[in-house]
């Protein structure tokens, strides 16, 4: 039987370093480049999320969920634990458990639906704030003054582009449904306990 041969198995490559990003196909090395500039960014924003959870003592979906709550309520929304679930993407049953981490933890205070009084409205506690702020607020403020050395049109350019750039990540791939990833390295890394949003 013959033996395959290596060379018509092997994926052909154009440069080195281009696996996912052949030339050819992505057009210029600065648009690779870009793609290049995403990926360390997700890295580095992997990282800080790590270490907030370790400075809080948090698993990464507690983490999550009290970062989503505290957004909500910056915008005044109400969320419930079935919001939650949704968000998190985990079971009711999953979710009650967690809600117990938080309230244990003094991170979350439920109170009774306004309009229906079976259904719970969930809140950050203050503290939960203010913990949340002294972790990743010099952060956050470091991210505001690197968005900000931008002129408007290049924060629109990179608005438009990340924005573009999710929905491409979202959309399945009509000419390879084979799962391959989308950036120019195997998925991430599992973390020691895994942008939680910003």
């Amino acid at each position: 039987m013959p033996r395959d041969d290596p060379a018509a198995t092997e994926p052909r490559r154009t440069r080195p370093g281009s696996f996912w990003y052949p030339v050819e196909e992505a057009g210029t090395g600065s648009a690779i480049e870009v793609l290049r500039a995403v990926r360390r960014f997700r890295v580095a924003d992997l990282a800080m999320r790590n270490k907030a959870r370790t400075d809080m003592d948090m698993n990464d979906s507690d983490l999550v969920a009290l970062r989503h709550l505290i957004a909500a309520g910056e915008r005044h929304e109400t969320i419930g634990p079935k919001d939650l679930s949704v968000h998190l993407g985990i079971t009711s049953a999953a979710t009650a458990k967690l809600l117990s981490r938080l309230e244990g933890a003094g991170r979350l205070r439920r109170e009774p639906h306004p309009s229906d009084r079976r259904a719970q409205v969930l809140h950050a506690t203050v503290s939960a704030y203010e913990e949340v702020r002294q972790v990743l607020g010099s952060a956050h403020r470091r991210m505001l003054d690197a968005a900000e050395k931008l002129t408007a049109a290049e924060q629109l350019a990179v608005v438009r582009f990340l924005d573009e750039l999710s929905g491409a990540m979202a959309e399945p791939d009509e000419a390879d449904e084979s799962g391959e990833p989308a950036d120019d390295t195997p998925v991430d890394q599992p973390d020691a306990g895994s942008p939680a949003q910003h």
